[in-house]
């Protein structure tokens, strides 16, 4: 065996490997097939597996009996990590992991990759038991947010709200004179008068009433998203992956579930806050949202298609018709003559000034 290969199965070792590959020479079998043999596909999907747990990955790596599903797979694992080598994720599908040192540089990089997250992750603080939260009031949290904004530092106890808030105003002063003011725009609730107390009780509970409708939406889309994901387990190709399915799937959920309700990004200190910057919507279409809403489905764009016509523009204008009654009026008789004529006044001119008007 190779000095690589043994420094390899020192470091498996040291991660925590127990499987079979820790044998000299069913490693050096596994190494030498690739990934056609299941043996070297298992110790790559056991490090790569762990590796998404402790990295909070998305990518998934499964077990293949074609070596180029299994090696597409990879790839896209890789990418996901950011793999520097450009050996192991770019170029032809078959011409990767071929050689020895491919191989040995694949292991190699997710071993070390296992190494550093487990080493980040026993470097996390323990969460303490005996932790007492302390519930503040939105009032109490604005200021709080307020004054670690502008630097002041934390108030005293028994400091008077006058003096706090003759504080808050001499230091937001100093800011506006030092950073200008562009600093601050133009604050987008912003009435003409003071307001009183009955007009402040009405706007609270304006904010209550749309904060729990839109509370209930929320809730409304994160159930009908709910139904989604479940309908998706009623085909019986997925019977054997709905396991995998629920774990992705509550990871992405306990996000959402933070974004339930409004809370503090919907109270009155918000509205109080918020400029006129928040009014500008962005379209779907620019780069700032459509950073979060690309998808590897949405790539492949649809090409030129052919052009058929039917603007209303390009074709010529039909020619006029001729009024039925236009050949009446000319050949028609006037007040004598014809079979109309005489003492009568004539029956075609009748007829044209009846159509006249």
């Amino acid at each position: 065996m190779a000095a690589g290969e043994a420094q390899l199965l020192y470091e498996l070792r040291n991660v925590g490997y127990e499987g079979p590959f820790l044998d000299q020479n069913y490693a050096s079998t596994a190494i030498l097939a690739g990934t056609q043999s299941g043996e070297f596909q298992d110790v790559v999907i056991w490090l790569t597996e762990e590796i998404r747990v402790l990295g909070k990955l998305d990518e998934r790596i499964c077990k293949s009996e074609d070596s180029s599903t299994f090696i597409l797979e990879l790839s896209g694992f890789l990418k996901e990590l950011l793999c520097p080598y450009t050996s192991l994720t770019s170029g032809h599908v078959t011409d990767r992991l071929q050689t020895l040192e491919a191989k040995l540089l694949l292991l190699d990089y997710l071993v070390n990759e296992l190494m550093a997250l487990k080493m980040l992750e026993a470097l996390k603080p323990t969460a303490k038991s005996n932790v007492i939260t302390l519930h503040e009031s939105p009032t109490a949290a604005a200021l709080k947010d307020i004054c670690i904004t502008l630097g002041m530092g934390k108030p005293p106890n028994n400091v008077p709200p006058k003096v706090l808030f003759e504080k808050i105003n001499s230091h937001l002063d100093d800011v506006l004179r030092s950073e200008g003011e562009n600093r601050l725009s133009k604050p987008l609730f912003c009435p003409k008068q003071r307001l009183t107390a009955e007009q402040w009780a009405k706007l609270e509970r304006v904010q209550r009433e749309l904060d729990d409708e839109y509370d209930l939406r929320r809730k409304m889309l994160l159930t009908r998203l709910d139904v989604t994901i479940q309908s998706f387990k009623w085909s019986a190709r997925v019977k054997d992956k709905e396991g995998t399915i629920a774990e992705r799937y509550s990871e992405k959920r306990k996000i959402l579930d933070s974004l339930q309700a409004g809370g503090r990004d919907t109270d009155i200190a918000a509205l109080l806050g918020a400029r006129e910057t928040l009014a500008i919507i962005e379209k779907t279409s620019s780069a700032g949202v459509r950073k979060n809403t690309k998808s590897k489905i949405q790539r492949h764009i649809i090409g030129m298609v052919p052009d058929r016509g039917g603007r209303a523009y390009e074709h010529k204008a039909p020619p006029l018709e001729m009024p039925s009654w236009q050949t009446q009026r000319s050949t028609g008789g006037g007040g004598g003559g014809g079979r109309g004529g005489g003492g009568r006044g004539g029956f075609g001119g009748k007829v044209c000034r009846i159509v006249e008007l």
